[in-house]
């Protein structure tokens, strides 16, 4: 990247969340002295961020947002060393009452920016920059550059209210001068502006400073309408500002920011697996899978669909009517098998865990070092132990390290969970016997995970998200041209399609929720796999019937129902008016009513076969009269 990449860097919570972890591991490793990572520590921080984000960032990028994330962490703790100030657990933000913020802001301009920063890695920063060497003025954020000129980059320009106001009326004038069109300013207006900017705040800022302060007023424009619109929020003209009752404002916040998305995938490629490891791999069923690996995710498209969905029909409420994942399209989009016995087993103790890893895997995990609890092996540990099996190892230990290479991958992908880098040893049994393991229907267990996971987040309360987000986000880019980058090269399984093409976003969560309300016929592909049809194995197409099965899908102590009756224009079908869902109780967690249910869906899933639905008619026109009718109320 050029000497400019730091400016042309959008950081998002994930990468920020990324780095942050990187570096809480040099840490741990004890490569950190004072305020300076090693150089190696660098070198390999770097080469992980690159691989999990498949970018070509330079060492520059990430030693900047170093430097930005301290003075945010060494800004916040001035202001929390104030009295008046604490830190708010719940909302991830600096607290006060709005007479403390407004005469700390009298006294530092500056101090605005953190009235309304959510930092959900604070603490994290402070293990962080907690030792860092500070200068002797910190007791409030530094002022001192407010509008000192830096071309390079425009991260450094701190923008002060007359800086703001003064491009707001160059603009306004632009635009009664008609020399913008759509969202552009073409180039003379720019040129004008940038002469009179820098000749009124005696700078010397580039096109590109101006440019990138006018998108990042236009997304706070686009947030302040979003908010003016929901109920309880107003414009106070006296004090330039949205208004609420702290009842409106506080949840509003906790149930408004990004989801945190929990997928693992980052270091799967420091797996080195044999020839033969390879082959049992293949057995076992996650052949095809495991050559998607890492996904850079869109957590803002991730977190706007979140809240289309709904837990009772396990679909998305769209304006155009229903759409979900359904089974065939786990075959296609994943590689996993859809067809099979229901991944179950028993509950696995603390002491049947360690017997398990012993016999199936060889070696043992150490509780004093935080390499199991509750059943649950680390995912680091894993990795340290197995990632590369002996050259002259025995069939046995081979087995070992393909059983741990297996539990890694489901733990890091289908089977994720919001707690962290762990996976529950009752998946391991299951590999015992790598042909058996081949006649699981992972498909549908990883559909059902996925299924109540977005369940789980769709609630207020939630902040995370889990399950298999790499089928979630390619679904969607099938489907929807929301937030969806350029293909790459035809190949199977098809989430490779949306591999290595920069997936990241630069568009905020309002502007996807906006899209997905404006939704039209010419944004949404309800059959998106036909032009594939040439290139899916043929053991793959036989079973894509399933799709249509209305059946329960079960993974361990999960049930969730699969509707494609809701979604019919999905087989290319007419979509009549839906039966009602029968509403489930899920808070039934009594042991003999779990023993009950799981019978009755194991017993509902060997039927699956004989319950698949269909529909008279073509099922590409949206407009279907009754149901469109049907779906407007």
């Amino acid at each position: 990247m050029s000497s400019k990449e730091t400016s042309k860097t959008e950081w998002t919570p994930v990468m920020d969340q990324y780095f942050i972890s990187l570096m809480l591991d040099q840490i741990g490793r004890g490569n950190k002295t004072g305020n300076a990572f090693s150089k190696q520590a660098w070198t390999d921080m770097l080469a992980l961020f690159n691989s999990r984000f498949s970018g070509q960032y330079g060492k520059r990028v990430l030693r900047h947002r170093y430097n930005k994330l301290s003075k945010y962490h060494k800004d916040m703790g001035a202001i929390l060393k104030q009295d008046g100030f604490s830190w708010d657990e719940t909302l991830q933000m600096i607290a006060a009452d709005d007479a403390v913020w407004n005469s700390y802001i009298k006294e530092h301009p500056l101090g605005r920016t953190y009235r309304m920063r959510s930092l959900p890695s604070y603490n994290d920063l402070e293990l962080i920059f907690a030792n860092q060497v500070q200068g002797k003025d910190d007791a409030v954020p530094d002022e001192t550059n407010a509008s000192q000129p830096q071309s390079s980059d425009r991260t450094r320009t701190f923008w002060t209210p007359p800086m703001d106001n003064y491009l707001i009326d160059l603009l306004y004038d632009q635009v009664n001068k008609g020399n913008r069109v759509g969202q552009t300013f073409i180039t003379s207006a720019w040129n004008e502006m940038i002469t009179s900017f820098n000749t009124k705040f005696e700078s010397q800022h580039g096109k590109d400073v101006l440019k990138n302060r006018y998108k990042h007023l236009r997304r706070l424009y686009n947030d302040i309408r979003f908010l003016l619109e929901q109920d309880g929020f107003s414009w106070d003209a006296r004090r330039d500002m949205v208004v609420a009752d702290d009842s409106v404002w506080y949840p509003y916040i906790k149930e408004r920011g990004l989801l945190r998305c929990q997928e693992h995938t980052s270091l799967l490629h420091q797996w080195k697996l044999t020839d033969e490891q390879t082959k049992l791999v293949d057995k076992a069923g996650f052949g095809l899978f495991r050559r998607i690996g890492p996904m850079t995710l869109n957590n803002s498209l991730i977190s706007a669909l979140v809240e289309r969905w709904r837990r009772e029909t396990n679909t998305f409420h769209l304006p155009l009517g229903e759409t979900t994942i359904t089974l065939d399209e786990v075959s296609l989009v994943l590689g996993l098998q859809i067809d099979g016995d229901p991944v179950v087993g028993p509950k696995v103790g603390d002491e049947a865990a360690m017997d398990m890893c012993g016999r199936l895997l060889g070696k043992l995990p150490s509780a004093a070092n935080k390499e199991v609890n509750c059943s649950r092996v680390k995912l680091n540990w894993l990795k340290r132990t197995f990632s590369e099996c002996p050259e002259d190892a025995s069939s046995d230990v081979v087995k070992c390290h393909t059983r741990a290479y297996l539990l890694y991958l489901i733990g890091s992908t289908i089977f994720a969970t919001t707690d962290g880098d762990k996976v529950s040893v009752k998946y391991l049994p299951l590999f015992e016997d790598f042909d058996r393991a081949g006649r699981y229907a992972w498909g549908a267990a990883a559909l059902a995970c996925l299924y109540r996971a977005l369940g789980n987040a769709s609630l207020k309360s939630q902040s995370n998200i889990c399950g298999c987000l790499t089928l979630l986000q390619c679904w969607s880019y099938f489907h929807l041209d929301i937030g969806r980058p350029e293909k790459s090269e035809a190949s199977f399984p098809l989430a490779l399609l949306w591999k290595g093409k920069g997936s990241r976003s630069k568009t905020d969560l309002s502007e996807y929720r906006r899209e997905l309300d404006d939704l039209d016929p010419t944004k949404i592909c309800w059959c998106p796999y036909e032009r594939y049809e040439n290139m899916i194995p043929p053991h793959v197409k036989a079973k894509l019937s399933l799709g249509r099965s209305k059946t329960t899908l079960v993974c361990f102590e999960k049930i969730e129902l699969h509707f494609p009756d809701r979604c019919l224009r999905q087989f290319g079908k007419r979509q009549p008016i839906p039966q009602k869902v029968k509403r489930r109780d899920r808070k039934n967690r009594r042991l003999d009513d779990l023993d009950t249910s799981m019978t009755a869906a194991c017993e509902e899933w060997a039927e699956r076969g004989d319950h698949i639905v269909d529909s008279s008619g073509g099922g590409n026109v949206v407009d279907d009269g009754a149901y469109m009718e049907w779906n407007k109320v």
